[in-house]
C-alpha cells in the first residue's frame, strides 16, 4: 500500500469515528432523522463515488461532451437532437450489465421503470415528450464502461437559462452534490451576465471547476482562443482568482466523436479532448480521496450546525435557570447575614444589661442577707425567751 493511499484510510476512518461520535450524540437527543442522514453520508464515504457534473445553458453541447468522453459513438445514450430536453437529470455510472432506469412521478410519488436505449428519447426529448407529460424527473444509466469503474458518475442536467425556469431550478438544486463541475460554454458568444452569475453559486458548493468551450471545430484558433481568454478575464474577476487559476480547455466533441468512428488521429488532436481527459482523470485520481473526504466533512457540518443551535439553546436556558438560581442564594445569603448582623448587635445591648443587672444584684445581696441573718437572728431570741428555755 501507497504512502498516500495509507494517508487517506487513517483520515477516512477518522472522518468515520466522527460520524459515530456525532451520530452516538444525535442518538442520545432522539435526533433519528439526523441519525439517518449520518448514515446516508457515511454509507456515500464508504463506496468512495465521485459526482461529476456538466451544466451550462442550453444547447452548449453538454451531452455532446459526455458521449465523447465515454466514447458512446451512438449519441443515444445521451441523446444529442433534442430542441430542448424536459427537466431531467442524467446520470451513468459502472455496472457489469446495462441497465436503464426512468424515475417517475412527483416528489415523494416516484415510480421507477426500466427502459431499453432506443426509448430515452421517449422521455428526454421535448418534441415527444411535451411538456413532460410521462413526468420524467431522472434517467439513471448503469453502464460497464470502464472508465466509471473506479467510482466516477457523470451527471448530465438540463440547461439553465432560456424559457424552461422549472430546468434552471432542477440544475440549481443538483449543484450542491457535485464533487466536481464541469461548466460548459461554446465559441459562439463569450460568457454573458446569467452565466457568470451560476458560476459564483457553483463555486460556494464546489471548488473542483472546470471550465469548457466547445464547439471549436466552428472557429479558427485565433477566434476560439480570443472567446477562451475573454472568458478567463471575466472568471477570474467574478472568482476573485488569478487567470492562471482558471481551467478553461477548448474542446470539440464532434471531432473527438469522428476520431471514434474513423480512427484518424487528426480527429483527436484537433478535438483537444486529450487535454481535457488528462485534467479530468488527474483531477479524479490524484485528488480522489481528499475530495471524498472533503465532501464528507461539508455534509457533517450542517448537521452540526442544526445540533449545535438546539444545544446553544439549552444552555442558555441552564444559564438563565443558573443565574436567578444564584440570585436567589445570594439574596437568601444576604437575609441571613443580616440577621447574624441583627443578633450580634442584640445580643451586645442584652450582654449590657445583663452585666448591670448582675452588678445591681451583686450590690443589693449583701445588704439583703445580713438584714436577713438579722432578723431571724431577733426571732430565735423571741422564741427562745417565750418557751423558758435556759
Amino acid at each position: 500500500m501507497s504512502a498516500y493511499l495509507q494517508q487517506y484510510q487513517k483520515h477516512k476512518q477518522e472522518v468515520v469515528n466522527l460520524f459515530n461520535a456525532v451520530a452516538s450524540l444525535a442518538h442520545k437527543q432522539k435526533k433519528s432523522e439526523l441519525v439517518n442522514q449520518l448514515e446516508e453520508v457515511k454509507k456515500r464515504l464508504s463506496e468512495e463515488k465521485l459526482l461529476v457534473v456538466t451544466c451550462g445553458e442550453f444547447k452548449e453541447g453538454k451531452s455532446s461532451l459526455i458521449n465523447a468522453l465515454l466514447g458512446e459513438v451512438k449519441d443515444d445514450l445521451f441523446p444529442v437532437d433534442s430542441d430542448i430536453a424536459t427537466g431531467l437529470v442524467s446520470t451513468i455510472s459502472y455496472a457489469a450489465q446495462e441497465k436503464i432506469t426512468v424515475v417517475l412521478g412527483e416528489p415523494g410519488q416516484e415510480r421507477q421503470q426500466q427502459i431499453a436505449r432506443e426509448e430515452i428519447n421517449d422521455y428526454a426529448n421535448e418534441q415527444q415528450n411535451q411538456g413532460n407529460i410521462r413526468q420524467a424527473r431522472m434517467l439513471v444509466i448503469e453502464s460497464p464502461n470502464p472508465l466509471l469503474k473506479d467510482g466516477l458518475i457523470l451527471v448530465d442536467t438540463p440547461g439553465v437559462g432560456g424559457l424552461n425556469t422549472r430546468h434552471t431550478g432542477i440544475t440549481y438544486a443538483f449543484i450542491p452534490n457535485a464533487d466536481v463541475v464541469i461548466f460548459v460554454s461554446d465559441v459562439k458568444s463569450t460568457l454573458n451576465a446569467k452565466e457568470l452569475e451560476f458560476v459564483k453559486m457553483i463555486a460556494r458548493h464546489c471548488q473542483n471547476l472546470i471550465f469548457v468551450v466547445t464547439k471549436i471545430d466552428m472557429k479558427t484558433r485565433e477566434e476560439y482562443q480570443s472567446v477562451v481568454e475573454n472568458n478567463r478575464d471575466k472568471l477570474a474577476q467574478v472568482l476573485e482568482r488569478n487567470s492562471n487559476q482558471i481551467d478553461i480547455i477548448p474542446i470539440s466533441s464532434h471531432c473527438k466523436l469522428a476520431y471514434l468512428k474513423l480512427g484518424d488521429t487528426e480527429d483527436l488532436e484537433d478535438s483537444n479532448f486529450p487535454a481535457l481527459e488528462e485534467r479530468l482523470w488527474q483531477l479524479l485520481n490524484g485528488q480522489k480521496g481528499y475530495i471524498i473526504l472533503m465532501r464528507a466533512l461539508g455534509e457533517i457540518k450542517p448537521i452540526l450546525d442544526e445540533m449545535k443551535v438546539e444545544m446553544q439553546a439549552e444552555l442558555e436556558a441552564y444559564q438563565r435557570h443558573a443565574t436567578q438560581e444564584l440570585k436567589n442564594l445570594e439574596i437568601q445569603f444576604q437575609e441571613e447575614k443580616n440577621r447574624l448582623q441583627d443578633l450580634q448587635t442584640n445580643s451586645s445591648v442584652w450582654q449590657t444589661q445583663l452585666n448591670f443587672g448582675l452588678r445591681k444584684i451583686s450590690g443589693t445581696m449583701p445588704g439583703f442577707l445580713q438584714t436577713g441573718f438579722v432578723k431571724i437572728q431577733r426571732l430565735a431570741e423571741e422564741y427562745i425567751d417565750n418557751a423558758g428555755i435556759s
